[in-house]
């Protein structure tokens, strides 16, 4: 989305894998918080476009369901009120979950780390994952604390 600035709904459906009914949910909160504007008048959801009208950042808004929150890490990272209150729309087959800001670092790590199998450098680690230095870095320590992942010459790696 942030490189292309438009996008459809059926090529974010193809390439993530993703059911049309979490897409669904997840795109009405962004156009609620105005993330998101639909371009086109289609009748079916999977053939709409949209436009990306507010571009905060590498890392996506994330909606916690639980709290009924829509919030931009990377303004909080700004030290920007980052949470945006929004209405819920639950849709009974599909809920989200909710997830906390220590939880989706760890999720981004473990992403990077999954794809490099010979492990990885601490700063191609940070330049991937898109964190901020203080959450990678406290992300990191608990995640080798945890033995989660390991540290062995400067190289990053998953303990197996």
């Amino acid at each position: 989305m942030r490189r292309n600035r438009y996008f459809a709904i059926e090529d974010l459906i193809m390439l993530h894998k993703i059911k049309e009914e979490v897409l669904r949910l997840y795109i009405k909160q962004l156009s609620d918080a105005g993330y998101v504007q639909c371009v086109t008048s289609k009748a079916k959801f999977r053939d709409a476009s949209y436009k990306l009208t507010k571009n905060t950042g590498v890392i996506a808004p994330q909606w916690i369901a639980a709290q009924k929150k829509l919030i931009d890490i990377n303004l909080a990272s700004k030290k920007i009120d980052a949470t945006m209150k929004l209405p819920v729309y639950d849709n009974s087959q599909t809920k989200s979950q909710p997830s906390t800001n220590q939880d989706y670092a760890q999720g981004r790590i473990l992403r990077v780390l999954m794809d490099e199998k010979d492990g990885i450098g601490i700063n191609a680690l940070k330049n991937q994952c898109g964190l901020s230095p203080a959450t990678f870095n406290s992300t990191i320590d608990e995640m080798i604390n945890d033995k989660i992942i390991e540290c062995e010459n400067c190289v990053y790696r998953i303990v197996l």
